[in-house]
């Protein structure tokens, strides 16, 4: 399966609304379950991080309440103008070539980004590549990755000698959201997620650091 970059774009550009309602849908599961993965980042709050793919811009939000110094980024247009007028820093940029930029981050964090969750593999190791390459020397990337449609859990595995092969170490992986997005503004779900979420959460979250 070959990925179209250019029609993929597009789709996400036509869509905005609806993205917009599905970050509404999330903000109490993102909201309670993205600050867990911050101390996996290792970030100076006073360096930049960066976050690739950052779609409507929720993540990022919560990463600057949190005292993150946060670049949003997206390779789609409207994504990119929603964040700034939401007052996000942001920028347009593709995670293929982002590793091209003279810049080198701390650290890059991504939920659900395209060029990592297609199932195009090549494609997958150039976004790996890039990302390495875009990362100092120590440097983290923590990696959301969610469940495809229609199966149990996301293809994690499957990256896993991609990632090696690039030349990263993986410090941790472990799953997140054993239950449904809305339920977690009950604090009797936050509870139960701390004792089940690492073993039937639907989505992996993918910790990567590159050697020093």
């Amino acid at each position: 399966m070959n990925y179209d970059n250019e029609s993929i774009v597009a789709l996400y550009n036509s869509s905005l609304r609806e993205w917009i309602s599905i970050a509404e849908r999330q903000k109490y599961s993102s909201d309670y379950l993205f600050p867990k993965i911050f101390d996996f980042l290792r970030a100076d709050k006073y360096a930049p991080i960066l976050e690739l793919g950052s779609g409507v811009g929720q993540l990022a939000k919560i990463a600057l309440k949190h005292g993150y110094k946060v670049l949003g980024s997206d390779y789609a247009d409207a994504f990119v103008a929603h964040m700034k007028n939401e007052g996000i820093e942001c920028r347009k940029i593709d995670a293929l070539t982002v590793g091209n930029e003279e810049y080198k981050w701390q650290a890059i964090f991504t939920q659900g980004l395209s060029v990592l969750i297609t199932k195009d593999m090549a494609t997958v190791e150039l976004a790996y590549r890039s990302i390495y390459k875009a990362l100092q020397a120590g440097g983290r990337l923590v990696f959301l990755f969610p469940r495809g449609d229609k199966s149990k859990y996301s293809r994690a595995n499957e990256h896993r000698p991609v990632y090696l092969n690039v030349g990263f170490r993986e410090i941790k992986t472990f799953r997140q959201q054993a239950f449904p997005a809305a339920l977690y503004k009950f604090k009797i779900v936050h509870f139960f997620e701390s004792l089940v979420g690492s073993f039937i959460g639907v989505r992996n979250v993918i910790v990567l650091e590159k050697p020093s």
